[in-house]
C-alpha cells in the first residue's frame, strides 16, 4: 500500500487516538455506572455525529463533504455501521461488568487477529510467526480470564465480552477502512455515528422511560470528554492511519491502550492493579511484538521470512 502521508503525521495521529482511547474507557465507565448504557451510548453518538457532520460542513480543513448515493448509504448501514454498533455494545457492557483496566488487555489481542484477517485476505504472512504470536495472545488472554471465574457471579461476562469486542473492533477496522476513498475521516466517522445512534434508539428510549438518569457534575463531564474527545478527535486520527497503513500495522499501537488505561484509571478511579494485569499484558505484548516481527531463526525455512 503506497503510503500518502509522512511517518511522523501517522505516527502522531495513532499516539493521539491511544491516549483519547486510554481516557475514554475510564470515562465510559463513569458514565455507564451512573447512567443507562445504552441510553448514555445512543446520546454520545448522536451528539458526535451531529458534530462531526457541522464540522465537514462548515470548516474544510475537516474534508470534503461528498454526496452518499442509494448504493454508498445501504453498504454503510450494512457494513461499518451495523459492525460498529455491535461493537460498541459489547465494549461499554464489557465495561459495566468488568474493569477498564481489563478492557483494555482484551483489546490489545487485536493486533494478532488484524494479522490474521490479513493473512487471510492474501497478503504473505509466516504462518509459523503468527502461530507463535496467537499463542502468547493466547496465554495472556487464559492469564487473565481465569481469576474471573472464581469471582462475581457476571465476572466471566465482561472479560468475555471485552474478547468478543477485540474482535468486533477489528473486523471494523477493516470495513471502515474500504470507505476512507470515497469518504472524509470526519464524513465517514459521522455517518457511522448517527447510524448507530438510530440502531441503539430503541433501547435508549426504554432505557429513558425506565431508569434513572441523574445529572452530577463528574458524570456530565465525563460525558463530554467521551463525545468530544476519544469519538471525534481519536477517531478521525485513527480513520488517518488506516488511510496510510495496513490495519495490521495501525493495530500494533493498540497495545500502548492498556497501560494508559491503567495509568487513566489509578489516577482518577483509583483501581488498584492486580499483579496477573501485568502478566497477562507481557504475554500479550509479547504475541503482538512476534506478530509483527521477522520470524525467529529456528522457526524460519530457508528462503523464507
Amino acid at each position: 500500500m503506497t503510503q500518502i502521508a509522512p511517518t511522523w503525521k501517522i505516527l502522531s495521529a495513532i499516539g493521539i487516538a491511544v491516549f483519547l482511547w486510554g481516557g475514554n474507557n475510564i470515562a465510559t465507565k463513569i458514565v455507564i455506572t451512573e447512567w443507562p448504557p445504552m441510553w448514555a451510548t445512543c446520546v454520545r453518538f448522536l451528539a458526535s455525529s451531529i458534530l462531526l457532520l457541522g464540522l465537514v460542513q462548515k470548516i474544510p480543513s475537516f474534508g470534503p463533504s461528498h454526496p452518499i448515493d442509494r448504493k454508498l448509504k445501504r453498504q454503510l448501514w450494512l457494513g461499518p455501521g451495523l459492525s460498529f454498533t455491535v461493537y460498541i455494545v459489547a465494549f461499554v457492557w464489557a465495561l459495566k461488568f468488568t474493569s477498564a483496566s481489563n478492557v483494555a488487555v482484551y483489546f490489545a489481542t487485536s493486533p494478532v487477529f488484524a494479522m490474521l484477517w490479513d493473512c487471510y485476505e492474501g497478503q504473505k504472512i509466516a504462518w509459523k510467526r503468527m502461530l507463535l504470536a496467537s499463542c502468547l495472545t493466547l496465554i495472556g488472554v487464559i492469564w487473565l480470564f481465569l481469576p474471573t471465574l472464581s469471582g462475581s457471579e457476571f465476572g466471566w461476562l465482561g472479560d468475555g465480552l471485552a474478547f468478543i469486542g477485540s474482535l468486533l473492533w477489528v473486523n471494523f477496522s477493516h470495513l471502515s477502512r474500504r470507505f476512507q476513498g470515497a469518504l472524509s475521516a470526519a464524513q465517514l466517522n459521522g455517518e457511522i455515528f448517527w447510524r448507530t445512534a438510530v440502531l441503539l434508539s430503541p433501547f435508549a428510549i426504554y432505557d429513558h422511560f425506565t431508569s434513572d438518569i441523574p445529572w452530577n457534575t463528574n458524570v456530565v463531564i465525563a460525558h463530554i470528554y467521551a463525545t468530544i474527545g476519544p469519538s471525534i478527535f481519536a477517531f478521525m486520527a485513527w480513520s488517518f492511519a488506516l488511510k496510510n497503513w495496513p490495519t495490521s500495522k495501525v493495530m500494533l499501537f493498540v497495545n500502548l491502550i492498556p497501560l494508559l488505561t491503567a495509568l487513566w484509571a489509578q489516577a482518577i478511579l483509583g483501581e488498584r492493579i492486580q499483579n496477573h494485569f501485568w502478566i497477562a499484558m507481557f504475554f500479550v505484548a509479547a504475541g503482538v511484538s512476534v506478530s509483527l516481527a521477522k520470524t525467529p531463526s529456528f522457526l524460519r525455512q530457508k528462503g523464507r521470512d
